[in-house]
């Protein structure tokens, strides 16, 4: 796959986009929830995989997260991963 912006000309309404709404809360403890909505405008093509980065001081290398893991999962596939506690070091789950 491929992706290649195409810069000399604007969208169109038949064009394939994705509109995305992300709301991240920052609690007083440190801990951050993100609550992201993901859609399209041709329901018929499936979402490549979609990352989120987000730039932290040095001292928060590690994570916990509650809810489908440990592997990456989507929604046709979410029987396969359980829902429990999971943690690890921020640096093992970047993607280039």
């Amino acid at each position: 796959n491929k992706i290649e912006e195409l810069t000399h000309q604007k969208f169109g309404a038949n064009d394939f986009k994705f509109t995305t709404n992300q709301i991240f809360t920052v609690y007083p403890d440190g801990s951050i929830e993100l609550q992201a909505s993901v859609v399209s405008n041709d329901a018929s093509l499936v979402l490549p995989q979609l990352g989120y980065l987000l730039k932290l001081p040095k001292q928060y290398e590690n994570f916990t997260y509650y809810g489908r893991g440990k592997q990456d999962n989507y929604s046709d596939r979410k029987s396969g991963a359980f829902v429990g506690l999971y943690s690890g070091k921020v640096a093992d789950e970047f993607v280039p």
